[in-house]
């Protein structure tokens, strides 16, 4: 399924990077979940991580915003996993909450098979993206955000 990307035309092959694009990693109330995975060429083993969550006044953007500083992490041997969240109008929060941090444990789940290693990742936003992750940071000792679950999520992994 293509995706409508804000910043086009980034490169899928570099001496120091392979992208992998619009990665459906869960279903939410009609909404595909998804990321941008650029992953280091010249690392073996788990690379080290940066999530990126991306801006857009909550209500726009999409995981194509993290290129310039995917490529520029990419250079040093990091990771970049950029995520997407349910965007307002439609989504109220703590939607796009939820899914931040549902994106960051599908990352932590699964981060031997995107080839990083767990215990070395950055949580990184961007504008709105950044209010997010802070929130996400803090969420956890929050009672009434601790544990919201998703709902209706179809994984297609």
């Amino acid at each position: 399924m293509a995706f409508p990307r804000q910043v086009p035309g980034i490169p899928r092959l570099s001496e120091v990077h392979e992208l992998e694009t619009d990665v459906v990693f869960a279903h939410v109330d009609g909404v595909a979940l998804r990321y941008d995975h650029y992953h280091p060429r010249q690392v073996t083993g788990a690379a080290p991580a940066v999530v990126v969550v991306h801006g857009g006044a909550w209500s726009a953007g999409d995981p194509s915003q993290a290129a310039g500083n995917a490529l520029h992490f990419a250079h040093r041997g990091i990771a970049t996993v950029s995520i997407s969240y349910r965007l307002a109008p439609a989504h109220h929060f703590p939607a796009p909450l939820d899914d931040v941090r549902h994106g960051l444990r599908h990352v932590r789940a699964h981060a031997a098979d995107l080839g990083i290693d767990p215990a070395r990742l950055a949580l990184l936003g961007l504008s709105a993206g950044a209010h997010l992750a802070l929130l996400a940071h803090l969420a956890g000792g929050l009672g009434a955000l601790e544990t919201r679950p998703l709902v209706h999520v179809d994984h297609h992994l």
